[in-house]
């Protein structure tokens, strides 16, 4: 068993084995190392990225979240750590104190399970996989991007907007963007997002 390497098991637990997924879990601790592994060794969902420009989007998500490599407190009062990643109570860093460094390995591998977590929820709020893919791709950022600032949730109450984006009407689209209390809570953010819609 020992010789098994953790890529070799992981693929194993991707294919529906549980029992691959609990041996991996008793000798695989460097969560760094591999980055598919959540804090809690369970397998992060795998995400296909299809026709999305991935880096582009991480980069625009960064830029508008900001990155922050201690604990701070959010405007909410929560405690978040690297690019807007709310602490939970299973996360190590959870009762970490406020201005602890936090190793831009840590913040990477958050960034990572959290950017593949909203880019799948983008896609259920959406409600089509490949209608979704058949979006274009500057729009599919666009939704990833709201999504990750808003959660899943706060974004499927964007009915207007979503029905115009299913449509295809991109006009409506950015108008009802504007038409939210997000759009004047955020910034440049939604007027750079809105931009994007625009040009379409």
């Amino acid at each position: 068993m020992r010789n098994l390497k953790p890529i070799d098991v992981y693929q194993a637990a991707k294919y529906n084995s549980t029992k691959a997924l609990n041996i991996l879990s008793q000798f695989v601790f460097d969560t760094d190392k591999y980055p598919y592994l959540t804090k809690d060794r369970t397998i992060s969902e795998t995400v296909s990225y299809e026709d999305v420009n991935i880096e582009q989007c991480k980069a625009e998500i960064k830029r508008h979240e900001g990155e922050v490599l201690e604990i701070y407190m959010d405007s909410l009062g929560y405690k978040t750590l690297g690019v807007g990643h709310l602490c939970q109570p299973n996360d190590p860093e959870y009762n970490w104190e406020v201005g602890t460094p936090v190793p831009q390995s840590v913040v990477d591998r958050y960034y990572m399970i959290d950017f593949d977590k909203h880019y799948a929820e983008a896609i259920h709020v959406f409600g089509d996989k490949d209608e979704f893919n058949n979006l274009p791709e500057p729009i599919q950022r666009v939704l990833v991007n709201m999504c990750f600032n808003l959660g899943g949730t706060r974004l499927s109450k964007f009915r207007n907007m979503l029905q115009a984006c299913r449509e295809h009407n991109w006009d409506r689209m950015a108008a009802e963007m504007q038409n939210s209390r997000w759009f004047n809570q955020v910034g440049r953010r939604s007027i750079e997002l809105q931009q994007v819609v625009l040009d379409q």
